[in-house]
């Protein structure tokens, strides 16, 4: 098989439709996100402005799908919006770098009043399990492990434990 959403690496016997549901569900799940980081975090949030400003055709294609449709339209909202004031923040031609354009978005963030439409926020059920250091610290020690042998290559291969290359002036 090939090893996707069908689970252990087995042929999927799943209908089209249900992984069309499942994927249609991980969409609106992932739509729900965005809408609420616009909605209670805009400005902390300049790079996911400037994403959207970017990929607003991806959106849009959901306009008329029921489920998706309120979000959509405060995505588009928050996409002109900061469109609109990065054309304007832009001088004729000026190199419109990624460093400029997410500082244009930080300042216009500041003045956003924009009226979104009021949607049930998203929750997340999160359960606490009975020892958490189980699983974190494993799990936080072979990320120290991974990153200390990251370093470990570095050294070998750029610093002080680096093979010398033939002519090489120091030898």
């Amino acid at each position: 098989g090939d090893g996707g959403l069908g689970g252990g690496g087995e042929e999927s016997s799943e209908d089209p439709s249900t992984l069309l549901a499942v994927c249609m569900d991980m969409l609106h799940r992932a739509i729900e996100i965005i809408n609420s980081a616009i909605s209670h975090a805009l400005p902390r949030n300049p790079h996911l402005v400037y994403s959207l400003i970017e990929k607003q055709q991806v959106f849009s294609r959901y306009r008329c799908n029921p489920r998706l449709q309120q979000y959509v339209e405060n995505i588009e909202s928050v996409a002109v919006f900061f469109s609109k004031k990065v054309e304007d923040g832009l001088g004729y031609g000026e190199h419109s770098s990624v460093e400029r354009v997410v500082q244009i978005i930080k300042d216009a963030s500041l003045s956003w009043k924009g009226h979104l439409k009021i949607i049930d926020d998203v929750k997340f059920n999160y359960e606490q399990i009975a020892s958490p250091e189980e699983f974190f610290t494993p799990y936080m020690w072979s990320q120290v492990r991974n990153l200390m042998e990251c370093a470990e290559a570095a050294l070998v291969r750029d610093g002080p434990l680096a093979a010398p290359t033939p002519g090489d002036a120091s030898l």
